[in-house]
């Protein structure tokens, strides 16, 4: 498991968007990284970030294949309901790639 040798820092849904905004202007540093990566996986997942779920990510590319796989299978209703808790919540992929966890 890459980097998983200390914990990213728990942070709110504030700081994520304070750390989103930052990383647009300058880089966000790995604690930064880590915190903003944590709170991604967390709140897509719903559920608190563990070594073994860090590893199933594979840095995003279970995201990915989730909301490929909703798509095909969903309706229209259903995106529509994950989108809006998706973008209440921030649950998003980064278009950015920051180091793994």
């Amino acid at each position: 498991m890459k980097n998983f040798c200390r914990p990213a820092k728990l942070i709110t849904k504030e700081e994520c968007v304070h750390l989103i905004r930052l990383d647009k202007k300058t880089s966000l540093d790995e604690e930064q990284q880590f915190a903003m990566r944590r709170f991604e996986i967390e709140s897509f997942y719903r559920q608190s970030l563990t070594e073994e779920l860090t590893g199933k990510d594979d840095d995003g590319q279970l995201r990915r294949e989730v909301r490929n796989y909703e798509i095909f299978q969903g309706s229209a209703v259903e995106h529509t309901e994950t989108d809006i808790w998706e973008d209440s919540n921030l649950a998003h992929i980064t278009g950015k790639r920051h180091r793994s966890l």
